[in-house]
């Protein structure tokens, strides 16, 4: 997950046009959320044991990928999530 996390953050830094990363990080997203716990987390941003919190940009994912990628909130939100999950500030697991 670590390598798939810098990948997809190495992408959506380097692109302008994010909405063509919208189906992957959704699928991303939900494996991360319902396959994976947080073991630890050194992120000022992350405390959760788990990833519930990205219910809200699932949602946005599925039913408006382009405008949630163009979104500045909901981009930043993922370019966060990708880079402490690469640098590893937040440890998984596999549940």
């Amino acid at each position: 997950m670590r390598e798939k996390a810098s990948k997809f953050l190495n992408i959506l830094r380097a692109s302008t046009d994010a909405t063509v990363l919208a189906d992957d990080l959704l699928v991303f997203f939900y494996d991360l959320r319902d396959n994976y716990s947080v073991a630890h987390s050194s992120s000022p941003r992350f405390s959760a044991k788990s990833f519930s919190i990205l219910g809200e940009l699932l949602y946005s994912l599925e039913s408006r990928p382009d405008e949630t990628m163009q979104n500045e909130h909901w981009r930043s939100f993922c370019e966060m999530v990708l880079e402490d999950i690469a640098l590893g500030r937040i440890e998984i697991a596999k549940k």
